[in-house]
């Protein structure tokens, strides 16, 4: 069951708001998740929540909250020994138990904790705080107020605004504290800028750091006091260095700009939209010039691609690892120093064009060779990739990148980046949204296969841009056309560039495929199957893979890689052999070739020839040798066609070779068959199949013809047979 928990706080050293009190944080929620009730006015406000025995967790009191993440009316427990500074300094609640009890407590304070009786209010003092706004750069707008955030208010943020009633440029606010030592900051709308300390560290009078956090600091001793008036960003003392009209310039050579333009901002400059940019002459160079002042030097800044607002951080330069980069502020840049007006020009995201803006040389070459949007078995997205060409070495893939435009909207830009690396001329580049699933559906003999982002996300009806240095140098389809129906469509299939020209497989054509080679269309670059050279021999030096040795009776079979033991001399290579041991087995011993095809090669031309070698050849029944063009895996189903039965005993303690004819055929299996009981040693070797190459077209098995050209030009033709061969190819017109 339930424990009911009355969570109890004492108010009598505040003043409550005019929401009330609440519950809330950590196991609680927002900043309003349960509200409290003062019935007999005497100040104590509770409530009762029920909550699983064992509970624990954090919570916190919050006084006249606005809405549920308004944080900055929490008490403030910072240092108290109540308070977790682990979890935004709230309170821990201890494991809940299993009767119901009450948790009293003193708002603000943890000394209250069990008995709800507040201290005595300890004495307070009003410090006035002023900073002269005349120096900050660029100067505030009209909309702009100036806050004081300070671990006496929890680092809330807005919650004590300062004011400028007299329009003098300086900001002031009065506080009640206690006796002790404080830090504080001056920021600008909340935490949209703040003052940054970090390069001077601990400054005698001014500042004091932890290391991570440097902050203005001072101690209340037992008296009112009126802190000095400070020039935002610089310490007691100080005043403004000379104020220059400095140029913030950023060449955008490398990049496709967002639609809301390039903006200087970060560190000392603001949000992601600090200071708007523009680029008057279309030159690709984005300006914006800002007065600052020499005590500026040093803060930080960055650029911004196409920021949908304030906090779009992700549209920033990426700098990390690069020379300009401060490591200690978000890989930012620093202001360099100035004496007078300065143009500061920047390559975006690039270091190296610090004062010269980018310059990308030329970098080789590379061409689009293949537009990919297969069905694979995986599905999704995987079956998508673009294949490209490299015709002349590149010594920096990073230059370029890809674009689609998706369903004829109008170009996207560059989206897809190539990583760092080269490439050599000729090379043939995979960039693939799933290189596991590409390599399942046999796309295989690529130089690099590289794993694409989302942004290699093109349908069959999309047109795709190649870019270098930023701009389009190649373009397949039409960026304002949706290639539904187009001549160019590659709807789950492909385009594929054959001498300058674009071909196409089928619409569709790889649905429900396993592979590209069982599609369609299997894809023009990819060897579906081995070309078939002869004469195709075996002998055995590097095992006999492929070979299946099985005893037809069920006796174990003796046939394995072996020398002849009574070899003549003439070859004492390794072969295949079978022995006559145990003397008590009665073989139908099985020695069973791979699959050959024969089909390329002219009827009747055919042959297959060996060597054999035995001992006491006589003691044997049958060393036989077949053919078969229906095997299937089983010896004892299969047609065999015999070669040779019997026993050679020309080949008694010499080599012998025999060469018989065999069909041309998709598959021919050979099979040498040892027959006895305690019969022969038995040993073959270098196995050879030969024969006449067809030459005239309707010799030519397996051909294929892909696809069926629309234009007349480009038409692909595979055998498994290499060789010269004449084709000739008619339409269906008979031309």
């Amino acid at each position: 069951s339930l424990t009911n928990v009355t969570f109890s706080v004492n108010t009598e050293n505040i003043e409550v708001g005019a929401s009330g009190i609440y519950l809330g944080g950590g196991i609680f929620g927002n900043a309003t998740a349960h509200a409290l009730s003062d019935s007999d006015g005497d100040g104590v406000w509770e409530v009762t929540v029920q909550l699983e025995p064992g509970t624990t967790g954090n919570y916190i009191f919050l006084n006249g909250p606005t809405n549920g993440d308004d944080w900055g009316t929490k008490e403030n427990l910072n240092g108290q020994d109540c308070a977790d500074p682990a979890n935004y300094d709230d309170r821990i609640l201890e494991a809940v138990g299993t009767e119901d009890y009450t948790l009293l407590h003193c708002f603000g304070e943890c000394s209250g904790n069990g008995t709800g009786e507040c201290p005595a209010p300890a004495a307070t003092y009003d410090v006035t705080f002023s900073v002269n706004m005349s120096n900050y750069p660029g100067g505030l707008g009209a909309d702009d107020t100036v806050y004081l955030n300070g671990n006496f208010v929890g680092w809330c943020g807005d919650c004590t605004p300062m004011n400028d009633d007299d329009g003098d440029g300086i900001w002031t606010v009065t506080v009640a504290l206690e006796d002790g030592d404080y830090e504080y900051k001056f920021t600008i709308n909340g935490w949209s800028v703040q003052e940054e300390f970090g390069s001077i560290g601990a400054v005698e009078g001014c500042t004091v750091t932890d290391g991570t956090y440097t902050n203005r600091a001072f101690t209340v001793a037992g008296a009112d006091m009126t802190l000095e008036t400070v020039f935002w960003n610089l310490c007691p003392g100080e005043t403004p260095g000379q104020v220059y009209n400095v140029t913030f310039a950023v060449d955008t050579a490398n990049i496709t700009v967002g639609d809301s333009g390039m903006y200087l901002g970060g560190g000392a400059f603001g949000d992601a939209q600090g200071n708007a940019m523009s680029d008057d002459d279309g030159d690709g160079v984005w300006e914006v010039t800002l007065e600052l002042n020499t005590d500026q030097i040093g803060v930080n800044y960055i650029f911004l691609n196409g920021p949908a607002d304030g906090g779009d951080w992700g549209t920033k330069e990426n700098l990390e690892g690069q020379s300009c980069a401060d490591p200690n502020n978000y890989n930012d840049r620093i202001l360099p120093e100035f004496d007078g007006d300065t143009y500061l020009l920047h390559c975006f995201g690039d270091c190296s064009g610090d004062g010269v803006g980018c310059t990308v040389a030329e970098d080789g070459m590379m061409v689009l060779q293949g537009i990919i949007d297969f069905t694979v078995p995986s599905a999704g997205s995987d079956g998508k990739a673009i294949h490209v060409l490299v015709t002349e070495d590149i010594a920096d893939l990073s230059n370029y990148g890809i674009g689609v435009a998706n369903n004829g909207g109008g170009t996207d830009g560059e989206e897809y980046v190539f990583p760092a690396g080269s490439a050599t001329a000729g090379q043939h580049i995979l960039v693939a949204r799933s290189p596991e699933a590409m390599e399942a559906y046999g796309m295989t003999g690529f130089d690099q296969v590289l794993e694409a982002s989302s942004d290699i996300s093109q349908n069959g009806d999309d047109a795709i841009e190649l870019y270098f240095a930023g701009g389009v140098i190649e373009l397949f389809g039409d960026v304002d056309v949706d290639g539904t129906g187009e001549d160019w469509e590659y709807m789950d299939s492909w385009a594929y560039k054959v001498e300058g020209a674009w071909t196409y497989g089928e619409v569709n054509c790889t649905d429900g495929s396993t592979t590209t080679c069982d599609s369609g269309c299997p894809y023009p670059f990819v060897e579906c199957s081995d070309p078939v050279t002869f004469p195709l021999c075996e002998d055995f030096e590097d095992g006999a893979e492929g070979w299946t040795f099985v005893d037809a009776g069920g006796a174990t079979t003796d046939w394995a890689l072996d020398t002849a033991a009574n070899d003549d001399g003439t070859n004492s290579t390794q072969g295949i052999g079978h022995g006559y041991l145990p003397s008590s087995t009665s073989y139908n011993d099985w020695a069973v070739s791979p699959s050959y095809d024969t089909s390329g090669l002219v009827e009747g031309t055919a042959t297959v020839s060996y060597s054999e070698i035995c001992n006491w050849c006589a003691d044997s029944t049958a060393h036989n040798v077949y053919y078969s063009v229906d095997y299937a895996g089983d010896a004892t189903t299969a047609t065999w066609v015999a070669l040779f039965e019997g026993v050679n005993t020309a080949a008694e303690d010499t080599w012998v070779s025999s060469s018989y004819a065999l069909p041309s055929a998709e598959s021919v299996v050979l099979a040498f068959n040892y027959v006895a009981t305690y019969g022969g040693d038995w040993n073959v070797d270098d196995i050879c199949i030969d024969g006449t190459l067809s030459t005239s077209d309707n010799e030519i098995l397996d051909m294929m013809v892909y696809p069926n050209p629309v234009d007349g030009n480009y038409v692909t033709i595979v055998s498994p047979v290499s060789g010269a061969k004449n084709i000739e190819v008619f339409t269906v017109t008979g031309r």
